[in-house]
């Protein structure tokens, strides 16, 4: 894994706002998915820096999915700790009054995986790289100006990408 980046790859979208009279094109970035990391490999590193074995991992991560799926379908919220918490949620279509409702107007049950705060923002400071250009800007979502690290020819005066 020591070729791996740590940060956000991106690259650029262009869209058109055909919505005003004068066409105007914009450019969006969209994250670039990097190597997945499968269950096996999520199971080797989880074993490494514990005392238990890969096949225990593989068993707890079975179990706790099916003592997940379990409460769930009995309404319960799952506090599954450092994981985050796991709810039932159900949505339905509108009726005039409660007499007219109707089982049919139930929408398909759903699960809502809420985060906590720690995990949620384990990405703010992440550092962002273009995959069409040579640079690497630094930042966070917490509305930061980016600082650029290596290739400073490609960003105008004012820190922003001067083309593409």
């Amino acid at each position: 894994m020591s070729n791996l980046y740590y940060g956000i790859t991106i690259s650029f979208k262009e869209t058109e706002n055909e919505a005003r009279q004068k066409k105007q094109v914009y450019y969006y970035a969209q994250k670039v998915l990097g190597q997945k990391v499968n269950f096996d490999e999520l199971c080797e590193e989880l074993a490494y820096g514990s005392t238990v074995g890969v096949a225990n991992v593989k068993a707890l991560v079975s179990r706790m999915v099916t003592v997940i799926s379990r409460n769930l379908k009995h309404s319960c919220a799952v506090d599954c700790g450092d994981l985050d918490t796991f709810r039932p949620s159900v949505r339905s279509k509108a009726s005039e009054s409660v007499e007219d409702f109707d089982i049919h107007l139930m929408k398909h049950p759903a699960v809502i995986f809420t985060l906590k705060p720690d995990f949620k923002n384990s990405l703010i400071g992440t550092s962002f790289r273009a995959v069409s250009h040579k640079f690497v800007v630094e930042g966070s979502d917490d509305g930061d100006t980016p600082s650029t690290t290596e290739g400073e020819s490609d960003l105008g005066p004012n820190g922003k990408h001067s083309g593409l």
